[in-house]
């Protein structure tokens, strides 16, 4: 299992907004979960994910396939 520590978030979640504008894609995402503490409040040292749900504006089929690339590049 591979864990997430607060920066491999960070950096994955800029890359995918980079992705997204570069498509022209309008996305707003709400990240929960494990993830949401990790970015917010720092209780948590590492996670195995991030959860996001309601992509408003936007379409979560894009958002996935972005994702999934990324997670591609990064092994």
């Amino acid at each position: 299992m591979i864990l997430f520590d607060r920066n491999d978030l960070i950096d994955g979640l800029r890359e995918l907004v980079e992705e997204l504008h570069a498509d022209g894609a309008p996305v707003g995402l709400r990240i929960v979960g494990g993830g949401a503490l990790v970015l917010r409040y720092f209780d948590r040292r590492t996670t195995v994910d991030i959860d996001a749900v309601q992509v408003r504006p936007g379409d979560e089929h894009h958002v996935v396939g972005a994702a999934e690339r990324i997670a591609d590049r990064r092994g």
